[in-house]
C-alpha cells in the first residue's frame, strides 16, 4: 500500500487564473445535485461563453474536477473542453447526459517531477454553463505545504483501523465497520481535519451515532444518517464531521463507532487535513485515482485518490535496467572468450600429459658416431659397378638419428671429445679412438647370408650394449 496524498486547490484559490468575460462564481446552489455529494467547499466557477483557466504547479500527477452538465445539440456536446499540460493535449474524460458534482473533467499522471502549466480551454455553443470545482495534484517534494489542504485516501498507510473494519465493495471506494465500539486512530500534523465518506445502499439504513476526540479535548458525537428507504443510489463525498481549528502541530484523532450490525455503518472515503503534511517519503510517490466506468447511479464511485501509476519513472527505470543488463552481458561474454583463448594457447605450448607423438621435442645433439644407415634398394640414382661390367645402382644411405640424452652421449664419446671432460690416460686414448672409428666403419659392412638376403652385422658399443640393425633383401 503506497501513499495516496495530494493537494486540493479550490476554485476560489487566487493561483487559478480565469480568462474570458463569461466567468462567475456559484455560491453553492448545486450542492444537492446528483449523488456525488456537494462541491468541494460548496463553491463552483462557471462560464457561459468561451474561456479558459490555467494553474501553475510542480508535481507528477493532476486531476481537474467539476460539475458535469452537458447537453447534446444535434450531436454536438455543449459545453466542450480540452485540457493541456505544458501545451500538450491530455484530452478529457467521458461524460453522460446528466448533472453531478465531483466529476473528473481530465487527468494526467506520469509527469516529470518538475514545474508544469495546466490549461483548460472551454467552448460554449448555446450558453450551456461549464462548471469548474477544484484541482488535485501530487506535488514535488520542494512544494511548501503551508496553508495547503492535504487529501488522504482511506488506504493511506498511516491510518490505523481497529478490529472489525473491512474494505467496501472492491476495496477502492471506502473502508467501513459495523463492530460496536471499534475505533480508528490517526496522528496528523495540521490545524484541522474533515472526514468524508459514502452511505451504502446494501447495509442497514437505521441511523446511529459515532464520536471523535482530538488530543485531550472533549469528545464530540456526530450522526450517521442512513439512506432514505426510497433511495437506490449510494451517496458519495458526504462530510461526516469537521473538527474546529487547533494550534498548528501534531494531534491525535480517535473515532469510535457507537452503532451495531443493525444500524448504518461508519465508513471512510478520504480525510482532508488543513496545513497537513506528507510522510517522510517523497510525496511524488503518491498517485491519484483514474476514472472508472460503469453504472453512474449505482456503481462504486472512483476514489478521490488511487493507486500509484507513475509511468515516466517506470519507463526510465526499465530502460536504465535494460542498458545495465546488456553491458553486464557484454562484459561476461568478453571475459569468457578471453579465458578460452588463453586456455587454448596454453594447451598449444604446454604438452605435459599429452602423447609423445603429439609433443614438440626439443633439439637433440647428434653424436659423431651414428647408427647404421637405412638401405633403399630401388633408388634410381647409383654409381656404376665396373667389376661386373653392368651399371648397378648403389643404394643411397640415410642414417637413422635417434634422440640421445647427455648421459648417452657421454657414454659414446671419449672424454676428450666432450667439452669439459677429462682427457683419457696417456697411451690408451689413441687406441680407444682408433677402436671407435673402426666400429663406425664396421656399421657399414654388410655380410651376405645363405638365404639370399643381406643382414647388417650387430654393433657393439663400448658400454657393452648390442644394437640390432634392420635387415634388407637384394633386388
Amino acid at each position: 500500500m503506497s501513499s495516496r496524498r495530494a493537494i486540493a486547490v479550490d476554485d476560489t484559490d487566487s493561483r487559478i487564473q480565469y480568462t474570458g468575460s463569461g466567468w462567475f462564481q456559484d455560491p453553492g446552489p448545486h450542492d444537492n445535485v446528483g449523488n456525488y455529494g456537494p462541491a468541494y467547499k460548496s463553491t463552483l466557477h462557471g462560464t457561459i461563453s468561451d474561456g479558459s483557466l490555467s494553474f501553475n504547479f510542480a508535481g507528477t500527477q493532476i486531476i481537474v474536477y467539476g460539475l458535469i452538465n452537458v447537453h447534446n445539440n444535434s450531436g454536438v456536446l455543449d459545453p466542450g473542453w480540452q485540457c493541456f499540460v505544458d501545451n500538450i493535449n491530455i484530452g478529457n474524460t467521458s461524460t453522460f447526459m446528466g448533472m453531478d458534482n465531483h466529476w473528473q473533467l481530465c487527468s494526467q499522471d506520469g509527469l516529470l517531477d518538475a514545474p508544469h502549466i495546466l490549461t483548460v480551454n472551454i467552448t460554449v455553443t448555446n450558453q450551456q454553463t461549464f462548471w469548474f470545482d477544484n484541482i488535485q495534484y501530487v506535488p514535488s517534494s520542494s512544494v511548501p505545504l503551508d496553508n495547503e489542504a492535504i487529501v488522504l485516501d482511506h488506504r493511506d498507510p498511516e491510518l490505523n483501523y481497529g478490529s472489525g473494519w473491512t474494505p467496501y465493495a472492491d476495496g477502492t471506494a471506502a473502508t467501513l465497520t459495523q463492530s460496536p465500539t471499534t475505533t480508528f486512530t490517526y496522528s496528523f500534523i495540521g490545524v484541522s481535519l474533515s472526514w468524508f465518506s459514502l452511505i451504502p445502499t446494501d447495509y442497514p439504513r437505521t441511523a446511529t451515532l459515532a464520536r471523535y476526540t482530538v488530543d485531550n479535548y472533549a469528545p464530540v458525537q456526530f450522526s450517521l444518517n442512513g439512506l432514505p428507504t426510497d433511495s437506490n443510489s449510494i451517496q458519495y463525498n458526504q462530510k461526516f464531521f469537521e473538527t474546529p481549528e487547533f494550534p498548528m502541530g501534531t494531534h491525535q484523532l480517535i473515532v469510535t463507532y457507537l452503532g451495531n450490525s443493525s444500524t448504518t455503518p461508519l465508513s471512510l472515503e478520504y480525510i482532508v487535513v488543513q496545513n497537513g503534511s506528507f510522510p517522510s517519503s517523497s510525496p511524488s510517490s503518491a498517485s491519484l485515482a483514474p476514472t472508472t466506468t460503469g453504472n453512474h447511479t449505482n456503481g462504486p464511485k472512483p476514489a478521490v485518490l488511487g493507486r500509484s501509476n507513475n509511468i515516466a519513472k517506470e519507463v526510465v527505470g526499465g530502460v536504465v535496467g535494460g542498458i545495465v543488463l546488456i553491458i553486464l552481458a557484454i562484459i561476461a561474454v568478453s571475459y569468457f572468450c578471453r579465458r578460452d583463448r588463453k586456455q587454448s594457447a596454453r594447451h598449444l605450448y604446454n604438452h605435459v600429459g599429452h602423447d609423445s607423438e603429439n609433443a614438440v621435442e626439443p633439439f637433440q645433439l647428434v653424436p659423431s658416431i651414428l647408427p647404421a644407415p637405412t638401405i633403399h634398394p630401388q633408388n634410381p640414382l647409383g654409381i656404376p659397378n665396373t667389376a661386373s661390367g653392368k651399371t648397378k645402382h648403389r643404394p643411397i644411405q640415410h642414417r637413422l638419428i635417434p634422440n640421445q640424452t647427455t648421459k648417452k652421449l657421454k657414454s659414446i664419446f671419449p672424454p676428450r671429445l666432450i667439452p669439459g671432460g677429462n682427457p683419457p690416460p696417456t697411451g690408451s686414448s689413441q687406441q680407444e679412438v682408433s677402436t671407435l672409428r673402426q666400429q663406425n666403419v664396421t656399421q657399414q659392412v654388410m655380410s651376405p647370408q645363405q638365404d639370399n638376403t643381406r643382414t647388417r652385422l650387430p654393433l657393439r658399443t663400448n658400454n657393452g650394449v648390442v644394437e640390432i640393425l634392420p635387415t634388407y633383401t637384394t633386388t
